[in-house]
């Protein structure tokens, strides 16, 4: 009873609906508990009058047991997934909403005082006053341009989920399926931050196109606003230590997630197949730890 790798993405969309419908995490793990414990019962019950009962019991609770737990952790992540995008839609929708009121009332105020100013100058001739009125005008306008223009240019995907495509597609690969996905607001990570989990993620993905042999690669990029992180899952053949020969890859990765004061873990996971984790705190959370570690 383990959730296949062709499911993972149908339980954790699944759950990214469940947010949708109001369904949280507590729900779930009610009903895991219900589950576990009914299916527990008819289990002792079937395996009580078996020889050598005891054990497959054993058996066929820790499998139980681990299938609930991955459910419960996709449905978890699945939730933040929702809330992540439902933060970022709403600060998107008030940034374009600050840059039409910009545009709209400020930009045509300024436009009027601007017209009121030609006037005046046309009647007073060349007059040094009204020489520096109008430059001042002309000065705040395009300063209000430049930001309508920044808080309309943040996009729901961003730049960094645009270069990691970019980067699969470049490769041309009919295997490992490569599948990217970005949830939260990039504007709350600075250009650094991205810079840095770009490589790193790049990395990641460069190593399991060489050496796992794997058929799907999975790469799921949180961003909120106090940290982010990056999980790279592939069904390949698993971590071992001779398919890994980059040590200078892996190196890299190490001393980049170390710059953002951050963490980096490579691990396999059951049943095949590697999973390389990442995270670092970002904002006052990033300037917390910098200043701890003076």
């Amino acid at each position: 009873m383990v959730v296949c790798e062709e499911r993972i993405h149908a339980v954790f969309a699944m759950s990214e609906g469940r947010g949708a419908k109001g369904i949280r995490p507590h729900n779930s793990v009610n009903a895991a508990s219900i589950l576990f414990a009914i299916v527990i019962e008819e289990l002792d019950e079937l395996t009580s009058a078996v020889a050598d009962g005891g054990r497959l019991m054993a058996l066929a609770s820790a499998a139980l047991n681990r299938t609930i737990m991955l459910r419960l952790e996709l449905g978890a992540k699945g939730y933040d997934s929702f809330l992540l995008n439902q933060v970022r839609r709403v600060v998107e929708a008030h940034r374009l909403e600050l840059a039409r009121d910009i545009h709209d009332h400020m930009g045509n105020g300024v436009s009027l005082a601007m017209r009121h100013v030609e006037i005046v100058g046309i009647r007073a001739g060349d007059d040094p006053a009204v020489r520096a009125a109008m430059t001042a005008l002309q000065e705040t306008m395009r300063q209000m341009s430049e930001m309508t223009s920044e808080l309309r240019r943040h996009s729901g995907e961003g730049s960094l989920r645009t270069a990691l495509v970019a980067f699969t597609e470049s490769m041309q690969l009919q295997e490992p399926k490569i599948s990217v996905q970005v949830n939260g607001f990039q504007a709350w990570a600075s250009e650094e931050v991205l810079n840095q989990v770009f490589l790193i993620v790049r990395e990641a993905l460069r190593n399991s196109i060489a050496h796992a042999r794997a058929k799907t690669v999975d790469v799921r990029i949180d961003i909120a606003p106090h940290d982010i992180s990056a999980v790279v899952n592939d069904d390949g053949i698993g971590l071992v230590e001779k398919t890994i020969p980059r040590r200078n890859g892996l190196n890299s990765m190490s001393e980049r997630a170390e710059l953002l004061m951050g963490r980096l873990t490579i691990c396999p996971q059951l049943p095949r197949g590697t999973r390389v984790s990442f995270w670092a705190p970002i904002g006052a959370e990033r300037d917390l730890a910098e200043a701890a570690s003076m």
